[in-house]
């Protein structure tokens, strides 16, 4: 005997809060493949090519580690303050828009949204931890004696994950400057739509005027 599928079931698989959740709507597959994620690992590449050419490891880990340590806080603080714009613009016609399924895909535009800001903003801050356990590592550097082949290996794997997190960070910005960019299109364009809907909608008159003017 068939059963019939639970509306409210559904909803709550397609609503789970968490990480599970999280990682449900926007997928790691999604994140790997996106061309923010290629082309950061692209740039780390190419300066660790450089790195080891001329063998600065240690000085280039110390300058991309400034540099985590002083942009990413400020671009965490952009990724909030747009993630909090687009929640305010958002009116309640225009959620009831966008908190619909999409075709297809069982989570909606406003869920896609916000999943891939907390995802932004989940790598922002790993991002940042990470710089600051390497400079504190970087500062006893020195005093440190390990073998020469795990030392490369080592300075290697965190200049390669320093360089990455730091371009990833600045796209990331501007993937979401992109993405306010999109939903302030889709929130014009619904709202034009109900305004062509309202011009092109004949006025109703009260039933008893009109029975009046009949009589």
């Amino acid at each position: 005997m068939e059963t019939t599928p639970n509306p409210l079931e559904e909803l709550k698989a397609t609503h789970n809060p968490g990480v599970s959740g999280l990682l449900k709507i926007f997928p790691v597959s999604r994140l790997v493949l996106h061309v923010a994620f290629l082309s950061s690992c692209v740039l780390a590449a190419v300066l660790l090519v450089f790195t080891n050419i001329f063998s600065l490891h240690i000085e280039m880990i110390k300058v991309i580690t400034q540099a985590v340590l002083t942009i990413i806080p400020g671009l965490l603080g952009v990724v909030l303050a747009a993630y909090a714009l687009i929640i305010a613009f958002f009116s309640d016609s225009t959620l009831d828009r966008i908190t619909r399924p999409l075709k297809e895909k069982p989570y909606s535009l406003f869920q896609s949204t916000n999943a891939g800001f907390a995802i932004s903003v989940i790598i922002l801050c790993l991002i940042l931890i990470f710089g600051f356990t390497v400079s504190i590592f970087t500062s006893i550097a020195d005093k440190i004696i390990v073998p020469y082949l795990l030392a490369i290996i080592s300075n290697n794997l965190i200049l390669f994950i320093l360089t990455w997190g730091l371009s990833y960070g600045i796209l990331l910005c501007i993937v979401s400057a992109l993405n306010i960019f999109g939903i302030g299109q889709t929130t014009d364009f619904l709202k034009n739509i109900d305004r062509l809907k309202s011009l092109h909608t004949p006025p109703t008159t009260p039933a008893s005027k009109s029975d009046d003017q009949r009589n």
